[in-house]
């Protein structure tokens, strides 16, 4: 059986991605704090470092090497620029990253970069400066995840509010325009060329930092602006890409090079995603039948426990 690293085996990503694939593979799971609940849900589990620490490369490095890890695939944002600059290290001791380029992430991890990359384009939204706001207005921090520091400012001093709070927590901030309409959080695979290989819209019903209740709805041109994104970051292998589609417009709000939260529906609807990308690693070819999505499957989402004795949580190796 192949061996495959998953990171990030506490976020919702990270464990729809380690049931997704431990019937076909070895999964071997990471995660900074012991109860990540996927750290129990795969094969093995060990504790990583974050990835802002200077040991982070090189212990995953070696884990790798002792788990004779073939493939490893990561959900967490903040490691994507890390593995992407030592991708060839990895390569040498042969695991194989599911990552993007350097550039296309730096892009994609900074929501600020992401607009003026765009800029132009019919379907980047209006970013303004705090003192042409057009209320209302949104605020976020240019890096953040699941819509951590999200704020909708109807005047000046909410704005001036938003700002500070997410400065003192995030650091820098975007102002953009106010979205009306239906969100949809669009999966897609790219192959080593950055072209779309499969585009599926899924429609958030109800979420709130992951979707609780959504449902596949197959949309050309939710696919068409989501596919264009990807194109033109030159993304590979998973990406996620939300936009917000109205009855005139359909707007970018964020890119994601990675899997994300709701990809379990995606793989019930035909689309085994975290499978076809590890198939595509290898360099191995992608049947058109593999690419067919269930169009109108629903999705709702309920809790599952995971129960570990004290004995049995996973600690850090010496």
């Amino acid at each position: 059986m192949l061996n495959v690293l998953v990171t990030g085996a506490g976020g919702p990503a990270g464990v729809c991605v380690i049931k997704s694939l431990r019937a076909r593979y070895r999964v071997v799971a990471t995660d900074v704090d012991p109860l990540a609940a996927g750290l129990y849900l795969a094969h093995k589990g060990y504790l990583s470092r974050r990835a802002d620490d200077a040991r982070y490369v090189s212990e995953l490095l070696r884990l790798c090497r002792r788990e004779r890890v073939k493939v490893l695939v990561p959900t967490v944002q903040e490691e994507l620029g890390a593995l992407s600059r030592h991708r060839d290290r990895f390569v040498r001791a042969g695991t194989i990253p599911i990552v993007s380029g350097t550039e296309s992430i730096a892009i994609a991890s900074d929501k600020a970069r992401t607009y003026r990359f765009f800029a132009g384009r019919p379907y980047c939204p209006r970013v303004f400066r705090r003192s042409d706001a057009a209320f209302p207005v949104v605020v976020k921090p240019t890096r953040s995840r699941g819509g951590r520091g999200f704020h909708v400012c109807r005047d000046r001093a909410e704005l001036r509010v938003a700002l500070a709070q997410n400065r003192r927590q995030f650091g820098r901030s975007v102002i953009m325009e106010h979205l009306p309409g239906t969100e949809y959080s669009v999966y897609g695979l790219s192959g080593p060329d950055g072209r779309p290989l499969v585009v599926v819209p899924i429609h958030r019903i109800q979420a709130v930092s992951e979707s609780k209740k959504a449902q596949v709805v197959r949309d050309a041109r939710v696919e068409q602006v989501a596919g264009d994104v990807a194109s033109r970051l030159r993304l590979v292998g998973p990406w996620n890409v939300q936009v917000m589609k109205s009855r005139s417009r359909t707007t970018l709000i964020e890119v994601n090079p990675r899997f994300a939260g709701t990809v379990s529906l995606v793989v019930a609807s035909g689309v085994d995603l975290p499978h076809l990308a590890i198939q595509l690693a290898l360099g191995r070819a992608v049947a058109p039948e593999q690419l067919e999505a269930q169009d109108r499957l629903f999705m709702t989402r309920f809790n599952e426990e995971v129960f570990v004795a004290p004995g049995e949580l996973v600690a850090r190796r010496g």
